[in-house]
């Protein structure tokens, strides 16, 4: 017996959102119904993550919008283009800049915690993972941690030290794979976002954002291919970030692959 012509499967499509154009309340809505298994306690995590985050990124923005939809999209993204529905993951993707931007504030919304008057930016830090663990979970706070930058390092550093600085970090944040889809739903609004950007401000600034994203794109990718991200996702999803790659070639400054 013959065996008859081999057929291809075809592509999955990917679902398009539309995140970059619905309101913070549709962005909120959606995400807090994104998965009908989830219990009271666990919806109630979630809104605790965006209040807080609200609160402390309150006078933030990101590309001249309120810095909450930026964080809103990122969870988005987790839930509904990733399919990922552990709402730990989701509240450390809402609250992914809230130390490494404001930890002073996380500090103080734990009542319990205090800032020592000698505190350096480090010790405020650790002092801020602490307080997110007793307001949240072991979990979240060591998430959180995992893709927090580290304070600026005193003195004058070159740029191409400032960029290592960056791709070290994300090397290191996507060595587990809840870090990976953290980090990774961040660079998409981040640096695929570029084409969202305010022109204005200059080809030159356009230039070193489409650089330093480009820089990691290899990183995000030879870590997708491993098996604890694969088993993570499902087909829809890789196929979602197979698409997003792609996308990163095309807008951004993609050199040679960076070492995993």
């Amino acid at each position: 017996m013959t065996n008859g012509p081999a057929t291809s499967q075809p592509p999955l499509e990917v679902e398009e959102l539309g995140l970059k154009h619905k309101s913070e309340s549709e962005l909120l809505d959606s995400l807090m119904h994104a998965d009908s298994t989830w219990t009271d306690d666990n919806r109630a995590m979630v809104q605790e993550a965006y209040d807080l985050a609200a609160n402390v990124h309150s006078g933030d923005t990101h590309r001249d919008m309120p810095y909450t939809y930026h964080l809103l999209r990122n969870a988005n993204r987790v839930s509904g283009y990733l399919h990922i529905s552990d709402p730990e993951i989701i509240a450390a993707a809402i609250l992914h800049d809230s130390v490494e931007d404001h930890p002073d504030e996380i500090i103080h919304a734990d009542n319990e915690t205090h800032i020592p008057s000698s505190a350096s930016d480090t010790e405020k830090q650790q002092l801020a993972f602490r307080a997110l663990e007793k307001i949240f979970t072991p979990h979240v706070s060591r998430l959180v941690a995992t893709v927090t930058n580290a304070p600026s390092p005193e003195g004058d550093i070159s740029y191409e030290d400032w960029l290592n600085i960056y791709v070290d970090k994300v090397k290191s944040a996507v060595t587990t794979p809840e870090g990976w889809i953290v980090k990774f739903v961040d660079w998409e609004d981040n640096g695929l976002g570029i084409i969202h950007g305010d022109d204005s401000k200059g080809a030159e600034k356009l230039q070193h954002w489409r650089h330093k994203y480009g820089l990691v794109l290899a990183v995000f990718e030879a870590r997708f291919t491993q098996d604890d991200i694969q088993k993570l996702l499902d087909d829809q999803a890789k196929a979602y970030v197979r698409h997003q790659f792609d996308l990163g070639r095309e807008r951004l400054d993609v050199g040679e692959r960076a070492p995993a």
